[in-house]
């Protein structure tokens, strides 16, 4: 056909980019229809609310704990399908100690740029499913399209791994890595 091949992945480039920036507006595939609320605590922070947003366009409910909601935490987690612990990494392990007993099924993750430390205090403090998440990208890029986020198993992948696979969804690649 004679078209340069430059001019070819020139144009689905800008397909995929108008492809991820319609569905940061309209809306993606929700993969966990039957989950009950996420919240997130700190969700009034930047990463809180951009996962808030990539949520409600999956089509998730989201409720929000903030510092001055703690003395509503046990209403506010009580039936929780996925509680993500989103603050400032010096707080994240004093804020994981706090959070209220979680249902035994209640997903809890955490979104620090250090691993260990939270992820031992996210074990200690909930039976169920652990997921550690590092996005490695800062909360101003407005979506998670070509962005990676870091991940390593806490307990009952098996449970969490649908959240992996939206989080694909929502564009990111994915990278595993040990805690340690």
């Amino acid at each position: 056909l004679g078209v340069p091949p430059d001019l070819i992945e020139d144009v689905l480039r800008r397909v995929m980019r108008e492809s991820y920036s319609s569905e940061n507006d309209k809306g993606f595939k929700t993969l966990c229809p039957s989950l009950r609320p996420v919240v997130i605590v700190g969700g009034g922070g930047q990463m809180g609310r951009l996962f808030e947003k990539m949520l409600i366009l999956s089509g998730y409910q989201v409720r929000i704990l903030e510092q001055h909601d703690w003395d509503r935490a046990a209403d506010i987690v009580a039936d929780a399908g996925m509680v993500i612990v989103s603050v400032p990494i010096h707080v994240t392990e004093q804020v994981i100690g706090k959070l209220p007993p979680l249902p035994k099924d209640c997903i809890l993750v955490d979104l620090a740029s250090v691993k260990n430390g939270p992820l031992q205090a996210m074990l200690a403090a909930h039976d169920g499913p652990v997921l550690g998440l590092h996005p490695m990208f800062g909360p101003d890029s407005g979506s998670l399209a070509k962005q990676v986020v870091v991940w390593c198993d806490g307990r009952k992948p098996e449970a969490y791994q649908w959240f992996l696979e939206q989080i694909q969804v929502w564009g990111a690649r994915l990278h595993r890595i040990s805690a340690v």
